[in-house]
């Protein structure tokens, strides 16, 4: 139980931090390697359920200026996305809201960027 309330609480701050990289990792040793995407969906809502994508990296893409609940003014964040994600965004009129939360994640780390987030490529 300990283990999905950590995993909880690093779920929460990404979601309510939009942008901001958290970590999951294992609460002890004897833990096997993290399957990040499982246990994003056990602890997200079903009826909402995200988009994940596994990304290269977390930095070194396409710059994106995020704006909305939980950001002061502005975050700017470069996820490598995918070629199509890209696409997606920068045909849309910015300030773009997604319609899914997308929950990027490389190895043991996560971005959040939540539905209610307004997203412009740079």
């Amino acid at each position: 139980m300990q283990g999905a309330q950590h995993h909880f609480r690093r779920l929460s701050k990404a979601m309510s931090e939009p942008g901001v990289i958290v970590t999951f990792s294992p609460l002890n040793d004897e833990c096997q390697p993290l399957d990040l995407a499982s246990v994003l969906l056990t602890l997200t809502d079903s009826s909402r359920a995200p988009l994940i994508l596994q990304v290269a990296s977390l930095s070194g893409g396409r710059m994106l200026r995020l704006t909305g609940n939980g950001i002061a003014d502005e975050r700017m964040v470069a996820p490598q996305l995918p070629e199509r994600i890209v696409h997606e965004l920068t045909e849309r009129l910015p300030p773009f809201s997604p319609d899914v939360d997308l929950l990027l994640t490389c190895g043991e780390r996560l971005m959040a960027i939540p539905r209610t987030t307004h997203i412009e490529v740079r």
